[in-house]
C-alpha cells in the first residue's frame, strides 16, 4: 500500500469555517421580538417560522413575554 499512497505525512490543514452572522442567530432574534412587543410592531420579516416559534417559546419560558 506505502507505494501506492499519496500521503507525505503532514497532517491537512483544518477546513476553515464561515462565522454565523449575528442576524442568523437566535440571540438576534430573541431581541427583535422582545423590541418588537414593546414597540408594538411585528416581528421581522422572512423568518422561519419553526425558529420564530421556537425563541417564542423560549422567551415565554424565561418570563419575557
Amino acid at each position: 500500500v506505502a507505494p501506492s499512497c499519496a500521503w507525505d505525512g503532514t497532517d491537512p490543514a483544518p477546513a476553515r469555517q464561515v462565522p454565523e452572522r449575528f442576524e442568523d442567530t437566535d440571540r438576534w432574534l430573541r431581541g427583535r421580538l422582545v423590541a418588537a412587543r414593546l414597540h408594538g410592531g411585528p416581528p421581522p420579516a422572512g423568518i422561519d417560522p419553526v425558529r420564530l416559534a421556537r425563541v417564542r417559546a423560549g422567551l415565554e419560558r424565561d418570563g419575557l413575554l
